[in-house]
């Protein structure tokens, strides 16, 4: 089943634009529309991507965490907006 036309992410700038584009890697390899190389570049990429996450959410954590002791760290990230590019 292809990705719609206008689900597809040209630009990851988010976080939730990289998520998107590793489902949309995801479903392009089930489908057979790239090669094992390409997938497996990709899967390397994506492994970097999810130690980012893993990091964003341990932000979030830290944020939440000071919040309960009434420390203001203002925002520092919010979840699938952490900016990967300019």
């Amino acid at each position: 089943m292809p990705i719609p036309k206008q689900d597809e992410v040209q630009n990851p700038l988010t976080t939730g634009d990289a998520r998107r584009l590793m489902l949309q890697t995801i479903c392009q390899i089930r489908d057979d529309e790239i090669g094992i190389e390409k997938a497996t570049a990709m899967a390397d990429s994506m492994r970097e991507v999810t130690n980012l996450l893993k990091a964003e959410v341990a932000l979030m954590k830290i944020q939440l965490q000071a919040k309960s002791q009434g420390i203001d760290l203002g925002d520092l990230v919010e979840m699938g907006k952490a900016i990967i590019a300019k």
